[in-house]
């Protein structure tokens, strides 16, 4: 059986500008941090370790440690050849997928997150759907914790 600990580690995804704005909305929202630890990934990010010399590995381990990902889901993430990466390495991990996508971009998203229900937001306000967004995570994390063992680090 596999264990997971508190707080629950999601590492966020996106593709170009229009997607770090709705990502770093996702890092921000109101939520329980003694339950939950959200991950961002980007240079200049508060999430990141200052001075990493290695980024792509510090990004690979964040996703392999990670119990689901988030991928902000903009009609442009199919050029993205950093989030195509990760997402294929979420993929290959088996870590759960959660697709947050901007209305009228489902046909393009890329091939390995076609399978998915994505949760579709309005452009002119992402926000919109955050309530679902919550609740999707926690129900993943509610499947995750039914088939491993919970425990909870310390701090």
């Amino acid at each position: 059986m596999v264990e997971i600990s508190l707080p629950i580690s999601f590492f966020i995804c996106y593709g170009g500008a229009k997607g770090l704005r709705v990502a770093e909305m996702i890092r921000d929202m109101p939520m329980d941090r003694e339950l939950f630890n959200p991950f961002l990934a980007t240079p200049d990010s508060l999430d990141m370790i200052p001075g990493t010399e290695q980024y792509n590995a510090e990004i690979d381990k964040r996703i392999i440690d990670s119990q689901l990902m988030v991928v902000v889901g903009t009609c442009d993430i199919k050029k993205s050849k950093p989030a195509m990466r990760e997402i294929k390495l979420a993929r290959n991990e088996g870590i759960h997928i959660i697709v947050y996508l901007e209305k009228g971009c489902r046909s393009k998203l890329p091939q390995i997150l076609s399978g998915w229900h994505p949760i579709e937001y309005p452009e002119y306000n992402p926000r919109s759907r955050f309530d679902r967004l919550r609740l999707d995570i926690l129900r993943t994390c509610l499947r995750i914790a039914n088939t491993t063992t919970v425990r909870r680090e310390s701090s």
